[in-house]
């Protein structure tokens, strides 16, 4: 039996007990039932359901893309409104250097004798200066000055040299075996604080214009010789040739040659061993017995002094008045 579907009653509303038609697809034929509502809406809710949250869960997806498109849209509008900003600032940039390469192209072909595009093929160079690098870019290079090779002088071995440039009055610092001057003063940098040569170590011949035609000052006032005495005796002592040695302590009548020096200003034999210097000439200290007159002539007492006396061989003249009876220091010239 044939049903019509237009034959089928029309339902205004659905509820759970209403009775429904049904078209069951079978395997081989079309078979027509009838169902209730509620299996009709669970067998439509079963068919539909995945479908359905599956197409809501794309929606959901589809507007999360779009809101994210919408910022990176928004952000690469911004980025673009700053590129053009850029873009422009460097189209200005370019356009000015396309302006100044015109006019430095200008300013080459204006240079008259230059040639462009040139490399260094070769270069030689001379000591002091040292070449480093290639052909094409040598590194040309001058060293410090050393006491084997020529170079440039530094400024602390400008400063040594500078201090060592002679100048009108030279000043020598230090001890030196050779040395040749020219021009200048040999001055020390205080009184008695230096000398020429030593007691072992001295020069053969001095000639200069201080010994011959000029003036020779010295801090001391006699000449004297050295002589070997029979004892030690202090300066001031008048001594006379004799005794076991060279010289003796003068006695009375004796003839007087002078008197010991501690600083003779003129050094005469004063390579004798064992000598000591006997003042044969200029001012001296004296020792003298008894009271002396400034002008006295002095002549040889005992045991090594003087005394001032009027007449006998005197080898002194005292130059300072002393009233002490006794034995003392007097200043006196030896005749």
């Amino acid at each position: 039996m044939a049903i019509k579907f237009s034959q089928l009653p029309k339902i205004g509303s659905l509820s759970a007990n209403v009775i429904l038609p049904v078209v069951t697809i079978g395997a081989s034929s079309n078979v027509l039932g009838v169902a209730t509502y509620t299996v009709f809406s669970d067998f439509v809710n079963l068919v539909t359901g995945n479908t359905v949250a599956n197409l809501q869960s794309n929606v959901s997806s589809l507007q999360s893309n779009a809101a994210a498109q919408d910022t990176s849209i928004n952000s690469l509008s911004s980025s673009i409104s700053g590129h053009t900003t850029t873009i422009n600032i460097h189209t200005g940039q370019i356009t000015s250097l396309q302006a100044n390469s015109v006019s430095l192209a200008s300013d080459i072909a204006n240079v008259s004798g230059t040639v462009l595009g040139g490399v260094v093929n070769s270069i030689t160079v001379t000591t002091p200066l040292v070449k480093a690098g290639n052909a094409t870019y040598p590194a040309l290079s001058i060293g410090v000055a050393t006491t084997s090779s020529g170079g440039y002088v530094t400024s602390t071995d400008w400063n040594i040299f500078n201090d060592k440039a002679p100048t009108a009055t030279p000043t020598f610092t230090g001890t030196t075996t050779v040395a040749t001057l020219a021009t200048g003063n040999i001055a020390p940098s205080a009184n008695a604080t230096a000398n020429i040569g030593s007691t072992s170590s001295y020069y053969n011949n001095v000639f200069g214009i201080n010994f011959y035609g000029k003036s020779v000052s010295s801090q001391y006032a006699d000449l004297a010789e050295m002589y070997l005495p029979d004892a030690e005796y202090p300066v001031g002592t008048v001594v006379m040739i004799g005794g076991e040695a060279e010289i003796t302590a003068c006695q009375p009548n004796s003839r007087a040659i002078g008197a010991i020096s501690a600083d003779p200003a003129y050094r005469m034999n004063s390579d004798l061993e064992n000598g000591v210097f006997v003042a044969l000439k200029g001012r001296v200290p004296v020792f003298v017995k008894g009271p002396v007159r400034k002008g006295q002539d002095l002549v040889a007492d005992t045991c090594g002094c003087a005394i001032a006396m009027v007449g006998g061989t005197a080898f002194a003249v005292a130059l300072e008045t002393n009233d002490d009876a006794g034995i003392k220091l007097v200043e006196a010239l030896i005749l």
